[in-house]
Formats: C-alpha cells, structure tokens, sequence
C-alpha cells in the first residue's frame, strides 16, 4: 500500500487515528455532512450581531438602568404628530486620540437643543434633546451634535451605543409607533471597530 493509499485509509477509518486526529476528522466530517460555506457563517455572524444589537438597543430603551446603577423611570413615548416632517439620525463614530471615541449625531427635521425657554425662535420642526446609552445603560443627556465617550465606558469586545431623539419631558418620539433612535455596535479588539448600524429613521 503507498502513502496515498495509507492516508486514504487513515480517513476512511477513524478507529486508525489518534485521539487528537479522531476529534479533528469527526468535526470535519460534521461539517462536510452539513455543507456550510464560508457566505453562510458570514450571514451567520451579521445576523448573531443583529440579534446582539437589538437586544442591547431594547433594554435600553425599558426601564433605563443608569451608570451609577440605579434605574430612570420610563418617560413613555410620543408620536410624531401628523403632517410634521419626519426626524431622522445617524450616528458616525471617531476614535479620539486621548481616549475612547467622539461620537457624532447627524440628525434632521430635528432641532437639538436643552430644554431653556426660547421665545425669540420658533422651529417649524420638532425639537428636543438625544439620550445617550452604551450597552444598554443610560449615560446621559445630550444637548448637541457631538459628544465624547471616554474608554471606560465601553468593555474590551463588542458594545452597543444608542442614542434616541427624546422631547424636553423625556419622551422618545415614534413614527408609526417605532422609536426614534440608531445603534452603533462595535468591537474594541477589531479595526475598523464597526460591526453594524441600524437607524430606524436613516437620513
């Protein structure tokens, strides 16, 4: 019997392999069975980190745990009232060159702003302010376009960021029942950090 002939063997007949090698050919043949391709793990792996996304984004928005562990009441929701333009937001992440990330919110048909009486100005569109989460915790407000998130926010893997577009009484605003707000998820250990984003009001 040649080599070729041995090895075929060797394949053929698991009892013939060590341990080591017996392990390896029974996963391999598992797979073989199954006929995975490589486009299949990939949308696998999108739709695992969809699943992460939308969890993380959900207890986010219920019941708010905050980072000094306490929990914020839920200030409900609001819909966008009828004939209004519709809000919309994307977030864009930057890593900033002391520590963690600068986060930018691009929003429109939406003005940004703390909730401080204005009578001079009047905005044909909505208004109000943006509630920052990370991995589902409520960090804080935010009253403008860009806001930096400091590395000891995140964990070392994968993180969620959501930020949702609120009225001045907190209420998250909502078409058609959907809340306003996008996600973020990213990995620290990968470069480009960016997993996935998800706006449910895209520009």
């Amino acid at each position: 019997m040649n080599l070729h002939n041995v090895s075929s063997a060797r394949q053929d007949n698991p009892h013939l392999l060590h341990k080591q090698d017996r392990a390896d050919h029974l996963y391999s043949r598992f797979w073989r069975q199954r006929r995975v391709q490589p486009s299949d793990m990939t949308t696998l792996r999108q739709a695992v980190i969809t699943l992460i996304s939308w969890v993380l984004c959900g207890l986010a928005m219920a019941g708010h745990p905050t980072r000094d562990g306490g929990v914020e009441m839920d200030h409900g929701t609001i819909e966008v009232p009828s004939g209004a333009p519709l809000p919309g937001i994307k977030l864009s992440l930057f890593q900033d060159d002391m520590s963690g990330y600068n986060l930018q919110i691009k929003v429109k048909a939406f003005v940004i702003r703390p909730p401080i009486p204005q009578k001079a100005k009047h905005y044909p569109i909505l208004e109000g302010h943006a509630h920052l989460f990370i991995n589902g915790v409520k960090i804080q407000r935010v009253y403008g376009e860009y806001v930096h998130l400091p590395a000891a926010l995140f964990n070392e893997g994968i993180n969620t960021i959501t930020v949702s577009l609120n009225n001045h009484k907190h209420a998250t605003w909502t078409a058609t029942a959907v809340e306003i707000q996008s996600t973020l998820t990213i990995d620290r250990r990968k470069s480009p950090v960016l997993l996935h984003q998800y706006s449910s009001s895209p520009l």
